[in-house]
């Protein structure tokens, strides 16, 4: 993609753009799995188990408690990952989205081992694959910045709906 005068136009002219197919099966089964299986049934992390049952690990993120808790974690997967997914690639996006579900509830789980005085907490939900795609589309239009369209709205968006996100 060249213009008249020989300089580049942006660089989603460079590569072809893909279909966002893991993120559209992802938002399906995310909503298939609230509206049909009981979630006692997905993986819950729970610290009081430890680290013995890896499946939760990966399980919990689909299992979430109310409905605007599905929307939230939807809006913000679809939000920070359909362009990036189209430019970078399905894998990439999903290896993005499980590493950071993984190793969210990895964290959780450290954290409550070690703060926790005979509390509960459970984990469920996208939210941390979902943050993950979002610092990594933030990252991704930060690096891109000078190739990007809508740079300066593009950031403002993301950091007003993952603060808004965060403060529910």
């Amino acid at each position: 993609c060249v213009d008249e005068d020989g300089g580049r136009r942006g660089i989603l002219c460079e590569f072809p753009r893909q279909p966002p197919w893991f993120v559209v099966s992802l938002s399906v089964a995310l909503s298939l799995s609230y509206a049909y299986v009981d979630r006692k049934d997905l993986g819950v992390v729970m610290p009081s188990q430890g680290f013995s049952s890896f499946e939760r690990y990966v399980t919990f993120l689909f299992a979430h408690l109310t409905v605007s808790h599905l929307i939230s974690n939807l809006s913000l997967l679809l939000l920070s990952s359909l362009s990036m997914e189209m430019f970078h690639g399905s894998l990439r996006v999903a290896a993005i989205f499980f590493a950071g579900g993984v190793m969210g509830g990895v964290g959780q789980n450290i954290v409550h081992i070690h703060t926790s005085k005979g509390t509960t907490t459970l984990l469920v939900g996208a939210s941390p694959g979902a943050f993950a795609l979002a610092a990594a589309q933030f990252s991704n239009v930060l690096l891109n910045h000078d190739v990007m369209p809508l740079f300066g709205v593009r950031i403002f968006v993301l950091l007003v709906y993952v603060c808004s996100e965060t403060l529910m």
